[in-house]
């Protein structure tokens, strides 16, 4: 299994989208297609997102708006 290091990345939801993206693309097509291409431990997660959808197919896009669309309602279950 391809490991990802996420140290550079600080912002959270920066984090939980390549999560995401991992689920969908894989993580050795997410560290090729993004991670190695883009400075995203540089941008915002406004950013990262814009990148994001632009540059992953569109299944994984629309797959990225479903998830980003409910990670509020998680948000609480996770602070407990």
């Amino acid at each position: 299994m391809t490991q990802i290091n996420y140290s550079p990345i600080w912002q959270r939801v920066t984090k939980k989208l390549c999560d995401c993206l991992c689920v969908q693309l894989g993580p050795g097509s997410l560290r090729n297609k993004i991670l190695k291409r883009f400075p995203i431990q540089d941008m915002t997660d406004a950013q990262v997102f814009a990148l994001l959808t632009e540059k992953t197919p569109e299944e994984t896009r629309n797959y990225l708006q479903r998830v980003t669309d409910r990670m509020s309602l998680y948000e609480e279950l996770v602070r407990q």
